[in-house]
C-alpha cells in the first residue's frame, strides 16, 4: 500500500543534460546503472559525440554530470553495473570482448577475460561487497570487491564462486539478471525460463530456488522479482504476471490497446521493469513514459508522461523507445534513459524535494 500512495502522486519529471549542456538527442543505445552516489551510463557507440564515450558519470543526488570514465581502446560498452559501499563504488562494464572495472572517479583500473554474452550484453548485477556475472548461457560468475586499498596491478575484484545453470541450448544466452526485494535474492530470465536465486554473501555462495518454465511461444525480454510474484516481459512488448508461491501465470498485459497492434519499429528494445511490495514500475510501448501497474489486479494504475506534455519529445512511432532503466534511492525517482535522459523523482521527503526542484529549475 505504501508504494501505491508513493508511485501513483505526481512526480517531479526532469531532463538530464549531456557533458556540454545539451538536452539533444544522444546517438546509440545508453545502458544505465545506478547505486549509492553514482549513476553509470554508457553506449555501444563507441564514436558518437553525446559525452558517454566510456563510462559517464552523474551524481545520484543533483543528476549533475561529474566526468566521463574513457573505456580502453574505444571499446563500446554493451552493459554496466556499480558494486561496492556508497563513497568507493566500483563501476564494471563488458563489452563484446572484455570486462572493464574502475573504481568511481579515480583511475584504479582493472581489465580481464573474454565475454560470451548475448545479443544484449553481459547481464550483471552489484551489491556493496559483490558482483554478480551471467556468463555465457551456462555460468554465472561470483565475484568479491577487494576491501583493501588496491595500488598499482592489484584486482579490484576477484572471482569466488561459479554455478552452471541449465540451458535449452547453446544460443540460449541468459538475458537479463536482477536483484529482487534485498540483495539476497536474484532472478535470471532467458527466453522460455525464469531462475530465482539466493545469495549468501558472507558464503560467497549463491543456490537455485524456483524455476518458472514458459510455454515455447513465449520469448522473453526481462525479468524482475517481488515477494509474492515474478514479472516478466516478452519480446512482444508484453507483461506477464507470475504468483510465485504457486508458479501459475495470473495476468498477460500491455499498455496498448488491444486494438493498436505494435508494429516491429516499436519493439526494440525490451520492457525495463522493478518490483516494488505488489507494484510494478516499467517503461512503456508508447515512447518516453512511466507506468505503474498494480500485479495484484493486473490494472494499469498510472502512466506519466510529462515529456510529450513539456514538448520536450514526441511519443512512438515518431519519438523514441526506452532503452533501460534504473531507480535512485536518493531522489525515490526512476532514471530512464531514451536517447535523452529523463527522470521522474517522487520524493518521500523535504530534502529529495528540494533536490529535484532545483534540478527541474536548472532544466
Amino acid at each position: 500500500a505504501k508504494f501505491a500512495l508513493l508511485f501513483l502522486r505526481k512526480p517531479i519529471y526532469l531532463q538530464i543534460s549531456d557533458a556540454d549542456g545539451d538536452d539533444g538527442y544522444w546517438a546509440g543505445t545508453h545502458i544505465a546503472a545506478a547505486k549509492g552516489s553514482v549513476v553509470a551510463v554508457v553506449s555501444d557507440d563507441a564514436e558518437n559525440d553525446s559525452g558517454v564515450n566510456g563510462v559517464g558519470i552523474f551524481n545520484a543526488c543533483s543528476l549533475d554530470y561529474e566526468n566521463t570514465v574513457p573505456t580502453p581502446n574505444g571499446i563500446s560498452n554493451w552493459s554496466v553495473a556499480i558494486c561496492g559501499r556508497a563513497g568507493s563504488e566500483i563501476i564494471v562494464t563488458a563489452s563484446d570482448r572484455r570486462f572493464h572495472a574502475c573504481r568511481d572517479r579515480d583511475s584504479s583500473v582493472q581489465v580481464w577475460g573474454n565475454t560470451q554474452g548475448g545479443m544484449s550484453g553481459v547481464p550483471m548485477i552489484g551489491c556493496d561487497t559483490h558482483l554478480i556475472v551471467a556468463v555465457g548461457a551456462t555460468r554465472i560468475q561470483l565475484y568479491k570487491i577487494n576491501e583493501e586499498d588496491v595500488s598499482a596491478g592489484e584486482d579490484l575484484l576477484s572471482m569466488r564462486n561459479s554455478v552452471t545453470v541449465r540451458s535449452n541450448g547453446e544460443y540460449d544466452f541468459i538475458e537479463t539478471i536482477s536483484w529482487g526485494s534485498d540483495a539476497l535474492q536474484f532472478v535470471i530470465c532467458r527466453d522460455h525460463q525464469i531462475d530465482v536465486f539466493r545469495f549468501d554473501p558472507g558464503q560467497d555462495r549463491m543456490w537455485l530456488t524456483q524455476t518458472v518454465n514458459t510455454n515455447a511461444d513465449l520469448r522473453l525480454a526481462n525479468a524482475s522479482l517481488a515477494d509474492d510474484y515474478i514479472a516478466g516481459s516478452s519480446k512482444d512488448k508484453k507483461l506477464h504476471i507470475w504468483n510465485r508461491s504457486t508458479g501459475k501465470k495470473m495476468h498477460a498485459l500491455c499498455d496498448v490497446e488491444e486494438d493498436q497492434e505494435l508494429e516491429p519499429h516499436d519493439c526494440i528494445y525490451p520492457l525495463s521493469m522493478l518490483c516494488f511490495g505488489h507494484m510494478l514500475v516499467t517503461s512503456s510501448n508508447i515512447g518516453c513514459a512511466l507506468c505503474v501497474w498494480n500485479m495484484k489486479t493486473g490494472q494499469l494504475a498510472k502512466r506519466y508522461n510529462d515529456a510529450q506534455e513539456g514538448g520536450k519529445h514526441d511519443a512512438l512511432p515518431t519519438g523514441c523507445d526506452a532503452m533501460s532503466m534504473v531507480y535512485i534511492e536518493h531522489l525515490n525517482g526512476f532514471f530512464c534513459t531514451t536517447g535523452f535522459m529523463d527522470v521522474w523523482a517522487f520524493p518521500t521527503n523535504e530534502i529529495q524535494k528540494i533536490a529535484a526542484t532545483r534540478r527541474r529549475g536548472r532544466d
